[in-house]
């Protein structure tokens, strides 16, 4: 039924509850002076305490086995069933050792390494050579990386995240003491602009006299900035 707005209901009290008239239930329990319908309520179960003997669980093991397997389950699960009434499975869960225990458990294993090339040493420090070789011999990098696209990244791009680009820029803003040469403004958001564009002198990017310091206002004015001078000549 759909419902409609402005639809009255129609009630004929048969079923709508009725100010100060009291359930016949209430204060009443429901299963005093009679017998519960199945028969269970504050009975014991027959097999409380009771043991199984070992044919009676080799029984039930192979009638599991049986019941899986005719049911199509995976073989994962049937391993399972074969393996789950194995001796002494699961026999420490939810013990404890005593202390004894705990203290001839540690001698025997005291000294011990079982793994020396993995496990942690205290106070061990990685020395640069070996941070450096395990950088180059990492198996996990270029081709053979998960997310590798075969080599999509841009040349240019590679070159401005390199570590040489980085110097030069670095180089740019010592010389010129970290000041727009334009409007002469000391700090703040500087950026180190190319004299002869980036994009088309390949061989004076990383030329110092090539660089200059400009604040990001007057590095917009320039003819070379946002590729102005590439578009230009594609044009």
């Amino acid at each position: 039924m759909v419902f409609q707005k402005g639809h009255k209901q129609f009630n004929t009290g048969r079923t709508r509850f009725k100010r100060g008239i009291v359930p016949w239930c209430k204060g009443k329990s429901i299963w005093k002076d009679k017998e519960h319908p199945k028969g269970m309520l504050g009975k014991i179960a027959w097999n409380k305490g009771k043991k199984l003997s070992k044919e009676h669980k080799e029984k039930l093991k192979k009638a599991w086995i049986k019941r899986k397997k005719s049911r199509n389950y995976p073989n994962f699960l049937i391993k399972v069933a074969k393996t789950h009434f194995k001796k002494g499975e699961g026999y420490w869960k939810g013990k404890k050792r005593s202390e004894d225990t705990k203290r001839k458990i540690s001698m025997v294993n005291k000294g011990k390494h079982k793994s020396p090339k993995t496990e942690f040493k205290k106070g061990h420090k990685v020395t640069k050579e070996v941070r450096l070789k395990m950088i180059r011999d990492n198996p996990m990098k270029g081709e053979t990386h998960w997310c590798w696209k075969g080599g999509i990244t841009p040349i240019n791009l590679k070159i401005r995240k390199s570590k040489e680009y980085k110097l030069w820029r670095l180089a740019v803003f010592e010389r010129d003491n970290w000041t727009c040469r334009f409007c002469g403004q000391v700090g703040g958001k500087l950026n180190a602009d190319h004299i002869k564009p980036f994009a088309l002198f390949p061989e004076l990017r990383f030329a110092i006299d090539n660089g200059r310091t400009l604040c990001l206002e007057c590095h917009k004015k320039t003819d070379t900035y946002g590729g102005k001078s590439h578009r230009k000549k594609s044009n």
